[in-house]
């Protein structure tokens, strides 16, 4: 379709023309851009003819010029056209370059012949040896000259008709290209046939197009909105209605209370009874939420002063309280972090036996920092950050390095979410005016522009299966907004009813499972993500602010929120209870979780202790089996530790060759000697606080080795753990007292080691 000429607005073709000239001054293709510019007549760039003239590039001056107007068209174009010329002229003068100034007298001045008297003086200039004697030239200079008549040309200009409506390019959002396209695949992709969820698109050049299953398939339904959750909440599957309420966190098990009101919460991934608080003072700390036991304390204290700006010296001398915006979990439960009111982000290691040490202090933004998160990209730790200088940034989480920069927000980002699907890795960002933003880990700028509904200041998550987008915030007017986005469309798919309006802050929200909640009213609210109206309500035995923040652990078995009086509520379901008092008595409340953390810490710390200590040129070749255990986790461990040196070697953390019918990575086995060397290093450290695991080792086949580490289980379990799978081991070990575990005598392990230990 084909718009007709408006008075007062340009034809299509003029604005397809200036979103493709925004497109390449993104992109940095600057001299494309220009060209496009001169050659369409669709926008006068300013600032490019006065780098020109000030350069003195003033032949490239003039044919930018050309493709707006000509000399001939009016009188500011002539006037426009001869200062260009004479400047040239002067120029070519005063570094004595007589043959190039008559050509351009003879061929670009002569046009001005007209005006006699003008003609004749810049004639007579070509007889002197210096222009300086001439009396109107006495104090030139090339520098000078050049900016005075930039002056000018900018006023002749601004007057010139033919330059009306070209001055000022139009505003719109940034990366509009790539918005449209985006959009129109999206289009194309609804109208497939055979939609494939998530489509990788490698071309614009033609048409999107699912291509068809090989397999019949069932013809989607008529509702297009009855999307049914594959990782539902135990409430609301297969459940009478009675009982849903029963099986939702809404009875307050336990009452956390800290010195100053908390300020952000957040449960550990793995441990998912760690709850991570950060406090209004700047203090951090973790709670073990089934005994009410503190696990770890630290008050804010700045690192290293020597290395932070002077800017950030004088707003702690101004002002030295300082309280934390925002505390967050790495995924593998490794690190945890914390943002500050002024400049700074820290970072810790959560290691074995709950043991923290301090790893990273970044001063990571102008002011405020309002949001950080972790995220694995191109196998690489990188932590994220946002705050009021309108800016998101990566950061290297080993070194501090700053990786990108993103910028195009106008006004402070309140937000970030980094998320990976269909094997591209983006962040989603949000800022107080109701902007939603999306970037590629790149310099490209960012790929999506949006408003949020009723512009508000947002927070944005994925349900658990990463499946379904939501998004939470107030606007100005302190109207809250709950929705469901359609990722195809970058349109709302659906808003959830009940939440009030109150201007005194932000409505913040958690999902787990097939379930949202939202703080709002004085209360926590619950909607199962399928349907827009109110769930369930719990007022927590009252005392929570107008809108409390509230946090999931990863399971939705157990909710916090902070409330009234520097307290931290757990809301759990009615067998909640039972189960916390299990945990007391010494058992974990998800024991397959929470083993998962010990196993995952161990294999990594062993992996890095047995390839440093057993001194390989290179990392081994790996090849992962079935088990849950990523390759990142190696190479984590094997080339860019958490630890020291010192704090990796113990006793407690070794390395045991089981059968390869089990095994979890895969190596080329090293010599006996360099075994013998592994076993006396590990045997010479040790760390009480840590529980001993077993050192056994298999070596079967004799052409190939495992890897890895087992959870620290007494000897007991140790054993059951190899008889459940029908294996038994010879092992030389002894009790160590004191240790609460078992050591090995690494000289009794030697001579099995050459050869092949027995299976029993």
């Amino acid at each position: 379709m084909v718009l007709p000429d408006t008075p007062g607005m340009p034809h299509l073709g003029a604005h397809l023309i200036l979103i493709i000239l925004q497109f390449l001054k993104e992109r940095g293709y600057k001299e494309a851009a220009h060209e496009l510019e001169r050659e369409s007549g669709a926008y006068f760039d300013w600032d490019y003819m006065e780098e020109l003239i000030l350069e003195g590039r003033l032949e490239e001056a003039e044919k930018y010029l050309s493709g707006f107007t000509q000399l001939e068209d009016n009188r500011f174009s002539m006037k426009i056209y001869f200062e260009l010329r004479k400047q040239k002229y002067l120029e070519a003068l005063d570094s004595n370059d007589v043959p190039k100034a008559m050509n351009i007298l003879r061929s670009d001045l002569k046009v001005f012949k007209a005006n006699k008297e003008l003609f004749e003086e810049l004639t007579e200039l070509v007889a002197l040896d210096n222009i300086r004697k001439n009396n109107k030239l006495a104090l030139y200079s090339t520098e000078d000259a050049r900016s005075a008549i930039r002056w000018e040309i900018k006023k002749d200009i601004e007057l010139n008709p033919a330059l009306q409506g070209k001055l000022i390019l139009p505003g719109f959002e940034p990366c509009r290209l790539g918005y449209i396209i985006n959009q129109s695949l999206n289009w194309q992709h609804s109208h497939c046939t055979y939609p494939v969820p998530n489509p990788v698109i490698h071309t614009i050049l033609a048409d999107h197009c699912c291509q068809p299953p090989k397999s019949p398939v069932v013809p989607p339904a008529d509702d297009a909105l009855a999307v049914t959750s594959t990782d539902a909440h135990p409430a609301l599957s297969q459940q009478p209605a009675s009982e849903v309420l029963d099986d939702l966190p809404m009875k307050v098990i336990q009452t956390l209370k800290e010195e100053l009101y908390p300020t952000d919460i957040d449960f550990s991934p793995i441990q998912q009874t760690y709850l991570l608080v950060g406090t209004g003072n700047g203090d951090i700390g973790i709670w073990e939420v089934g005994s009410g036991v503190k696990l770890f304390s630290d008050n804010f204290k700045v690192w290293n002063m020597e290395a932070c700006s002077t800017k950030f010296k004088e707003a702690m001398i101004g002002d030295s309280s300082i309280s934390i915006t925002r505390v967050n979990w790495s995924p593998d439960g490794l690190l945890f972090g914390a943002a500050y009111s002024t400049h700074l982000v820290q970072i810790y290691v959560f290691g074995c036996g709950n043991n923290v040490k301090p790893q990273l202090e970044i001063e990571a933004h102008d002011g405020r920092v309002n949001d950080l998160a972790f995220s694995a990209t191109n196998k690489r730790q990188s932590l994220i950050t946002c705050g009021n200088d309108r800016t998101v940034k990566v950061w290297d989480v080993m070194d501090g390095v700053k990786r990108f920069t993103f910028e195009g927000h106008n006004a402070p980002v309140y937000s970030i979410r980094p998320q990976m699907k269909s094997g591209i890795e983006f962040i989603f960002s949000t800022s107080v005016d109701g902007k939603i933003r999306a970037w590629l880990y790149d310099d490209f700028g960012a790929r999506f522009n949006h408003n949020a509904p009723g512009r508000a200041c947002m927070v944005m998550a994925y349900s658990n299966d990463n499946r379904r987008l939501f998004s939470c915030g107030s606007n100005n007017d302190g109207e809250s907004f709950l929705v469901e986005w359609d990722e195809s469309e970058g349109s709302v798919k659906r808003t959830y009813q009940g939440l009030g309006k109150c201007s005194l802050d932000i409505a913040h929200f958690h999902t787990a499972k097939s379930l949202l909640a939202a703080g709002d009213d004085h209360m926590i609210k619950f909607w199962n993500m399928d349907n827009v109206k109110l769930l369930a309500t719990t007022d927590a035995e009252g005392s929570l602010p107008a809108r409390p923040r509230i946090r999931f652990n990863k399971e939705g078995s157990l909710l916090a929120v902070i409330a009234d009086g520097n307290t931290i509520k757990i809301l759990g379901p009615n067998k909640a209870s039972q189960l916390l008092k299990t945990s007391k008595s010494g058992s974990l409340i998800a024991a397959s979780v929470a083993s998962e953390s010990p196993m995952m810490r161990h294999i990594e710390l062993s992996l890095h202790n047995f390839v440093r200590i057993a001194n390989f040129a290179s990392p081994p070749s790996v090849s992962l089996s079935q088990a849950a255990i990523s390759k990142s986790v190696y190479e984590r461990a094997t080339k860019r530790s958490l630890f020291s040196r010192e704090k990796l070697i113990d006793a407690s953390i070794t390395v045991f060759f089981p059968p390869s019918s089990f095994s979890l990575i895969r190596i080329t086995p090293p010599s006996p000697s360099a075994l013998a060397h592994v076993l006396h290093q590990t045997s010479s450290y040790r760390e009480p606080s840590c529980t001993f695991a077993l050192l056994a080792a298999v070596v079967d086949p004799p052409s190939t080795s495992t890897i890895s580490h087992c959870p620290p289980f007494s000897l007991s379990l140790y054993n059951s753990y190899f008889r459940q799978r029908g294996l038994g081991l010879r092992c030389a070990a002894t009790a160590t007292s004191g240790c609460g575990g078992h050591d090995l005598k690494p000289e009794a392990m030697l001579p099995q080691i050459s050869g092949r230990m027995a299976l029993t």
